[in-house]
């Protein structure tokens, strides 16, 4: 699980993910839902964990020892 998260953040696709998904949830008209879910909230949400999940695995890079 290390080397996955490690490899993740070393090309950044958790960081690029999460920021489209971010984007997107703006972009997204808020009245927008699918089965009784607003597909803005969701977007911005999930968008949101993936940067907040990139930055702890670049804190925890950073922090263990090579």
């Amino acid at each position: 699980m290390e080397e996955t998260l490690r490899s993740l953040y070393q090309r950044n696709e958790v960081f690029w993910l999460g920021l489209s998904a971010v984007v997107l949830g703006i972009l997204i008209p808020g009245t927008l839902a699918f089965g009784g879910i607003n597909l803005s909230e969701l977007f911005v949400v999930t968008g949101g964990g993936l940067l907040i999940t990139s930055v702890f695995v670049g804190i925890y890079r950073l922090l263990t020892p090579t």
